[in-house]
């Protein structure tokens, strides 16, 4: 009956309508029914009691919550890790006390607290049922009237979040008011059609998808951008570049593995080192077909276990010239390959070389011809310029023959010290890359 009384109360305050004494009176006698016969089953049914479920890592989850006063509402958000760690907390006061368009900017408030820190696996996470049930039903969704250029900038930083779980559901509870020339609605439109897990015909096309796959496709999702970012250095001017195949080697069928968000980190990594635009998921497919660059890609079908989503990731760009020759496939493209472990990327092919590199930080390839102390020359330079290694792996077809030296660095060599390694007679080629 409390809980009756304060709904009541809030929505005439609010500026609702009154119930009739009839519907109180029918409302209230279904909700004792209810509670009676709870308490009659409750020796029977054990109800589990509602707890805070950590998201899965690298993922952050933002609850998010509003209060209304009597002429303006305040939003709050906190955010927590995997281990249940808080972030961060971030209140902000509007002027709508209405109840449901409080819980609504809730959500617009988390994603703009999600933005201004940059993370970019996001689940939101929120208590209010009827803003639930009205993205999930459109019968009971309530019309709540904002002005579009007063959401627009939040929506337009929505874009640089990369995954946004499937929590909030499938539909908006906002209805959104025409602005001049609905320049400001055909950006939102767009956006809550991504929210919605459609794929627009516009720039705004977010590949989304439901958060259990994203966080088993987490570390190849990484290992995707990390080779793109790896091979885009490899090719000769940066420029270019118009053919690039990406091929994706599973156990699984194709109707069990969802590629689209690994195509667009691939190209996220491929276009971001070589231009000054910034690249979201949002708007890689967009920007790479306004660069003319030709996205295709395959599936080698493996037999056994589909235990992981992939096996391994290639990347091949074709009809470019490359500044380290050595990473030109028997076929004539830039080719590398590189696979996911113990959750971290690693480079597994470059060219026609075996080869085991993990993909972060800085490195430094060189040709060579093998042969005994020449990986101590080079440890010796670097030592020298105070450039600290953190790791060396030689790949090589067999002894004494042409094998690929790979060194991890923690800082960017200076030009002297580069001059020195490329003067060293068995190193055939050299290049720096950074990850």
């Amino acid at each position: 009956m409390v809980e009756f009384i304060w709904k009541e109360r809030n929505s005439i305050l609010h500026g609702g309508i009154p119930s009739s004494p009839d519907s109180l009176y029918r409302s209230l006698s279904v909700a004792a029914s209810s509670y009676s016969s709870a308490l009659c089953n409750e020796r029977d049914s054990a109800t589990a009691p509602v707890r805070w479920l950590q998201p899965p890592p690298p993922w952050v989850k933002i609850n998010m919550d509003a209060a209304v006063r009597v002429e303006a509402s305040i939003a709050a958000a906190v955010a927590r890790n995997e281990q249940g760690s808080v972030l961060g907390r971030k209140t902000k006061e509007f002027p709508y006390p209405n109840p449901l368009v409080a819980e609504a900017l809730a959500l617009l408030h988390g994603l703009e607290f999600a933005v201004a820190n940059e993370w970019k696996f996001v689940v939101l996470e929120s208590d209010c049922m009827e803003e639930l049930r009205s993205w999930n039903d459109d019968q009971v969704a309530p019309t709540c009237i904002i002005s579009v250029l007063q959401l627009a900038p939040i929506f337009l930083m929505l874009l640089s979040i990369s995954f946004l779980a499937a929590v909030i559901s499938s539909r908006t509870m906002l209805q959104l008011g025409l602005p001049p020339e609905g320049v400001a609605l055909e950006i939102a439109e767009a956006v809550l059609g991504a929210l919605k897990g459609e794929l627009s015909s516009t720039a705004v096309n977010a590949p989304m998808v439901p958060a259990e796959v994203l966080s088993e496709l987490a570390p190849f999702v990484s290992l995707a951008e990390k080779l793109g970012t790896f091979v885009v250095q490899l090719v000769a001017g940066g420029s270019g570049i118009k053919s690039i195949k990406v091929t994706y080697a599973s156990a699984r069928s194709p109707d069990d593995l969802d590629t689209r968000l690994l195509r667009a980190m691939v190209t996220k990594g491929l276009i971001e080192p070589i231009s000054s635009v910034s690249i979201n998921l949002v708007n890689s497919d967009f920007i790479a077909k306004q660069r003319g660059l030709r996205i295709t890609e395959d599936r080698i079908i493996l037999d056994g276990s589909p235990e992981n989503p992939v096996e391994f990731i290639q990347v091949q760009i074709a009809n470019v010239e490359s500044k380290f020759a050595t990473a030109i496939s028997d076929s004539g493209e830039i080719k590398v390959e590189g696979r996911v472990k113990d959750g971290k990327p690693h480079l597994t092919k470059l060219g026609s070389f075996e080869v085991d590199v993990s993909l972060e930080g800085s490195v430094i390839l060189c040709r060579q011809f093998d042969q005994p102390g020449l990986i101590g020359k080079v440890g010796s330079i670097l030592g020298e310029e105070n450039v600290n290694v953190s790791f060396m792996t030689v790949g090589r077809i067999a002894p004494r023959k042409q094998a690929v030296m790979t060194i991890g660095v923690d800082e960017e060599p200076g030009r002297e010290a580069l001059k020195k390694i490329s003067e060293i007679a068995a190193i055939e080629e050299f290049v720096f890359l950074k990850l």
